[in-house]
């Protein structure tokens, strides 16, 4: 697509909105019958608003915060969709515009680990008490506390080790089980043990055959989407999928009055985006990413087998085909093949925010994948290829974005900012979102092109030959090289080793004075980076040496009778000698004869790799000022 090419209209742009919605929160339907497209949106402010051309048409406030919002038609005979609110554990439909039901989705039961648990406090406790009144009865003592009344009093057996049980309840916790409210809040306040009593002795005066009923926590609902019944059309029966923080995912029945699927999630996956496709009646897939970095895929009902591991968290989730494509917290867009093979990566310019699919076969665009990102940034990709790109003026950061029919337009695009701000665009009739402008992507051109391959020449017609008549002994052959290849490689690198740590000794004595001194100097690494420690010793018979300069050159920089001496020794060795030294030149502190000095001095050889040549690096000492 040609970026000078107007694709988008600015149709409508509201900054004064105060409203913001993620992409979940949003969509277009229309919800009374007049073939104009209206965009719902709901956010954290218990508000659900209707948007009607540029004005709002309806404005309501709802019963609790929701999470997300999706049309679905209830039956064959509804002329318009109805509206389904997530909140919590609730479901709240609108039709025309009015609430027309509710649905709860069924409690969490408590486990049975859990049951013991309070099971074992009880009887504990229970025997605790008992315990203390025998021992009242028998020493003849009358505590007030251990009247008949001792059971409502509100303070726990001395003897009662509580400590057991939080660690058995924190145990649970951790394994990746749920826990029931009551759990969570005695875990809570285990620091202020005042409160905890009290949550403990509430527990104690409940029946234990009130517990299994006491227990249960209440679903979360965390992802939302409608999966047609038995035809995929646009106006087709819908049923509900909820995703849940539990890790229970629910298919519910057509008119809301029971379930019509449950699959339960491994053990510890929290579903944090969902994508449906599919007929419920024939074959559906459910993908849902994880808070975890999982993708996991239920086909029919069943958790299938292939699970993809992210690098990074997911920040969006589109299905388009048998392609499933990742957006990471990492700048990242994967996309998988739905049984587990990744197909390709693509690296964002900022991070990404929200995904969507948009489809209109009027334009001759089957599925187009938009991509919001946070430098203002909306992407639309065929494939791997960018077809087009949108960029918001004014700064706006994206909250989420929603694309269908708005009006009497059948591709529109709503996008709400996190500044809250609400812009509508619209996609030019006549536009086809294709990798060029009247092209399809597809394989390049030098596929075509066959490869200048030479012909086969004559010997390796006989090393052929050989290979097939004589396979085992060249195969041993090969092997026995290929161990004393290794042999060497070990030998040389002990040789090394030994060499490093061993390092080279030289003593030097300065001339024209008395003064004493002891260099030191080993070599340490194996290159192409080496580090030369150096130990000096003054032996100045109780005099101190200052101003003492410490000098490193390597044989580049010797002086020329130097290097006439050592090109006549070796002419190799003076072609070649190649060391750099970052320091050449070190200030000595005063010198306390008997106390040894400690110095490191980095070296680089760059010289020809590999040439086997041994260069050396000498230690000079002088007075400063000569």
């Amino acid at each position: 697509m040609d970026s000078s090419q107007r694709v988008w209209i600015d149709a409508w742009e509201c900054p004064s909105a105060d409203f913001v919605s993620y992409s979940q929160q949003m969509c277009m339907a229309d919800i009374d019958a007049s073939g104009e497209g209206r965009l719902i949106m709901v956010d954290r402010k218990r508000r659900i608003r209707v948007y009607q051309g540029t004005k709002v048409a309806w404005e309501q406030l709802l019963p609790a915060i929701p999470t997300a919002l999706q049309p679905f038609y209830p039956s064959s005979d509804a002329a318009v969709p109805s509206i389904a609110v997530a909140s919590g554990a609730d479901l709240f439909v609108y039709r025309f515009l009015k609430p027309h039901l509710k649905f709860t989705l069924p409690a969490i039961e408590a486990t049975a680990e859990e049951l013991a648990i309070w099971q074992d406090f009880r009887s504990a406790a229970l025997k605790c008490r008992r315990s203390d009144r025998y021992e009242a009865e028998e020493s003849g003592l009358a505590l007030p506390e251990l009247d008949e009344d001792a059971a409502e009093s509100p303070r726990l057996p001395d003897d009662l080790d509580v400590a057991l049980y939080l660690g058995r309840l924190q145990e649970l916790r951790e394994s990746g089980k749920n826990i029931s409210v009551r759990a969570q809040d005695i875990l809570a306040t285990a620091e202020n043990p005042r409160l905890m009593e009290g949550l403990l002795n509430e527990v104690l005066q409940v029946e234990a055959s009130d517990d299994a009923a006491l227990l249960q926590t209440s679903q979360t609902i965390t992802c939302l989407d409608a999966l047609k019944k038995n035809q995929n059309s646009k106006n087709a029966v819908s049923l509900l999928v909820a995703a849940c923080e539990s890790g229970t995912v629910f298919v519910l029945n057509s008119g809301l009055t029971g379930i019509a699927a449950k699959v339960d999630l491994p053990e510890g996956s929290m579903p944090a985006l969902m994508a449906v496709s599919g007929v419920f009646d024939l074959e559906y897939r459910i993908v849902i990413a994880t808070r975890g970095g999982a993708i996991l895929s239920i086909k029919n009902g069943q958790v299938m087998n292939v699970k993809i591991s992210l690098d990074a968290m997911p920040a969006g989730l589109v299905k388009l085909g048998k392609m499933i494509y990742v957006g990471c917290m990492n700048f990242r867009l994967h996309c998988y093949h739905v049984k587990g093979k990744k197909m390709h990566a693509l690296l964002m310019p900022a991070p990404i925010l929200a995904m969507e699919e948009f489809s209109w076969e009027t334009t001759g665009t089957m599925k187009v994948l938009v991509v919001a990102l946070r430098n203002g940034e909306i992407r639309l990709y065929n494939g791997k290829h960018l077809v087009n790109t949108i960029t918001l003026r004014g700064g706006h950061m994206v909250a989420g974005v929603c694309l269908g029919p708005y009006g009497r337009e059948e591709a529109t695009m709503a996008v709400s900012t996190k500044a809250g701000a609400v812009i509508l665009k619209i996609l030019q009739r006549d536009v086809k979102l294709n990798t060029k402008e009247g092209s399809t992507a597809g394989p390049p051109p030098e596929q075509d092109i066959p490869l200048n391959v030479p012909k086969k020449t004559r010997l390796y017609i006989e090393q052929t030959e050989r290979e097939r008549e004589q396979p085992v002994e060249i195969h041993r052959a090969f092997q026995r090289d290929l161990c004393k290849l290794r042999l060497r490689t070990a030998r040389e690198y002990v040789k090394i080793l030994s060499a490093s740590r061993r390092g080279q000794i030289t003593r030097v004595q300065s001339s024209g004075s008395d003064d004493k001194i002891d260099v030191k100097a080993s070599v340490q690494g194996m290159g192409p980076l080496f580090r030369l420690s150096v130990s000096i010793t003054a032996r100045g018979g109780g005099r101190l040496l200052t101003d003492m300069l410490l000098l490193t050159i390597p044989n580049t920089q010797l002086p020329d009778e130097a290097m006439v001496e050592c090109r006549r020794a070796s002419p190799e060795i003076a072609r070649w000698a190649s060391y750099s030294v970052d320091t050449p030149q070190m200030r000595l502190p005063t010198l306390v004869p008997g106390i040894d000095y400690s110095f490191y001095i980095p070296l680089q050889f760059i010289g020809e790799p590999a040439s086997g040549i041994t260069d050396s690096v000498y230690l000079c000492y002088s007075y400063a000022g000569f």
